[in-house]
């Protein structure tokens, strides 16, 4: 986790990832981005799953993951909503995805 300056407040960067069946739906992130804003943490990337062993089962198809980030960016301020991201082997920088609105 990272820091940010704004005036007057010190703000760390957080990064999270919708997961299957742990927080794979709207509100769940609403409020995670509200409950990381209210602690100083400013939600900055929400990763989609990579591909590795054993992680199966919380796998999130990106299609959903897209339209999760589009519904969030449809209900909340800018500044709460993450960047939608994937890595990408070999890329020199993580892989930004589109919002899906619906």
């Amino acid at each position: 986790m990272g820091t940010a300056q704004h005036p007057g407040r010190r703000l760390r960067v957080g990064r999270s990832g919708p997961r299957h069946w742990t927080n794979d739906d709207v509100q769940t992130l609403a409020n995670l981005s509200r409950a990381l804003f209210d602690a100083g943490v400013l939600p900055y990337y929400l990763h989609v799953l990579d591909r590795v062993s054993g992680a199966a089962h919380f796998d999130l198809p990106e299609q959903r993951a897209r339209e999760i980030a589009g519904a969030l960016a449809a209900c909340m301020p800018g500044y709460l909503v993450p960047r939608l991201v994937r890595e990408v082997e070999g890329a020199p920088a993580k892989l930004t995805l589109e919002p899906r609105f619906g």
